[in-house]
């Protein structure tokens, strides 16, 4: 998925989200790179889903990845369109 010119937040939350619901385990270097940004502003994001949302969002050291510690929950505000809040 190539990233958009102009990335706001909102948009950077849905792709953390969607690559973590995927079950790929991905880090914050490989979604940065993927969305053109710093692993930094993905960390910081991961942070503010955990901190906002109370996003179950663990680090497996093994497997060097993030993936929901609970599988039933979700990010029902994130699966808004930015269309709808555009």
């Amino acid at each position: 998925m190539a990233a958009p010119k102009f990335k706001p937040q909102f948009q950077r939350l849905q792709f953390i989200d969607r690559e973590i619901r995927a079950g790929s385990m991905p880090s914050c270097a490989t979604m940065a790179k993927s969305w053109e940004c710093s692993a930094k502003t993905i960390q910081r994001d991961v942070d503010y889903l955990k901190d906002a949302f109370d996003a179950p969002i663990e680090y497996d050291v093994k497997k060097h990845g993030l993936y929901y510690a609970l599988t039933g929950k979700t990010m029902d505000m994130l699966d808004v369109s930015t269309s709808a809040i555009s």
